[in-house]
């Protein structure tokens, strides 16, 4: 009944441990997915996930030995001078991390995946999947996809220069409708309401506020998303209608019906109902790196693994 399965993981830096949580409780339950798309974070969190696959105990052991502190944070030498530079953090401890995927497992996945890069010359979305097959190609792709920009140095593939996913496409739902699913589980780090109060700032760090301030628009291009996602199911039979006006523009000029096809275009990529799980916290999720213990990294997976098990049973996938 849940037809083809994806899974869409967005960005959210440390907040990635709530994803690691959700995964793992996705894939204790034996969820079916064939589909993955993450972005920033995301990607790296859904290519752990690949590579240990069908243990979930051991992503979450993996998680807790190398995100429970982010290590850009905690070595003074990692900061450049951005004005000397093209970024303010050097990300080679996030390469280091990324370096000790095990590639082959993740290229041959039986689940395809695709990382989400933003070019930075054209502005546009750039997809790669692991059915590449040039596991390096695919693993700097996975790194480009996390470099902020200004924070991070881009990746240069291919003569592209790479940053972050989550500039263009921060929630890749609609790369997971074009993939053919018809049922996705969306994993968001960040709350429906992400509200902060005063007591809640006192404890924020400058990273957070940095992130925050850069997440507004992302926010809302994310909750675009999932309107445009929620409409499909909403505009099927606007679907006839549609095709109505494509019509009455026939007789028109060329530019009016190609008007009328791109305003539309979105509704034409699924001609069936598309079942979405939502997975997000409760409330916001504090990254402080410099004040973080290995309870926090702790508390935020299993945060994750409660608000999925929730999610999954009202949706009557577990």
């Amino acid at each position: 009944m849940f037809g083809k399965i994806g899974l869409v993981l967005g960005g959210g830096g440390g907040k990635g441990l709530f994803q690691v949580g959700a995964i793992a409780e996705i894939v204790k339950n034996n969820i079916p997915f064939c589909y993955a798309a993450g972005v920033s974070a995301g990607g790296v969190a859904a290519a752990k996930c690949l590579e240990v696959m069908p243990d979930a105990e051991e992503m979450e052991k993996a998680a807790l030995i190398k995100f429970r502190t982010p290590p850009f944070l905690t070595n003074r030498e990692l900061f450049r001078h951005p004005l000397k530079t093209k970024s303010l953090l050097d990300n080679a401890p996030l390469k280091r991390l990324i370096a000790e995927l095990d590639m082959d497992k993740i290229m041959n996945s039986p689940i395809e995946f695709h990382v989400i890069t933003s070019d930075l010359l054209t502005g546009k979305e750039k997809v790669f999947s692991n059915r590449c097959g040039d596991p390096e190609l695919f693993r700097k792709a996975i790194i480009a996809s996390t470099a902020i920009p200004g924070v991070f140095r881009p990746e240069i593939i291919n003569g592209a220069i790479l940053i972050d996913g989550t500039v263009i496409n921060p929630l890749p739902v609609k790369n997971a409708i074009a993939a053919g699913c018809d049922t996705i589980i969306v994993v968001e780090t960040d709350p429906k309401e992400n509200l902060i109060s005063p007591e809640i700032f006192a404890e924020m760090g400058w990273l957070e506020i940095l992130f925050r301030g850069y997440g507004f628009p992302v926010k809302q291009l994310i909750e675009k998303e999932l309107i445009r996602t929620s409409r499909i199911n909403q505009n099927l039979i606007g679907l006839k209608l549609i095709q109505r006006k494509i019509t009455k523009a026939a007789g028109k000029k060329q530019k009016e019906i190609e008007a009328v096809f791109n305003e539309n275009h979105f509704y034409f990529e699924s001609r069936k109902k598309i079942r979405l799980v939502i997975i997000q916290p409760d409330k916001p999720l504090l990254t402080s790196g410099l004040k973080w213990t290995p309870n926090d990294a702790v508390q935020m997976i299993a945060e994750g693994k409660k608000i999925a098990e929730a999610e999954l049973k009202k949706a009557g996938l577990i």
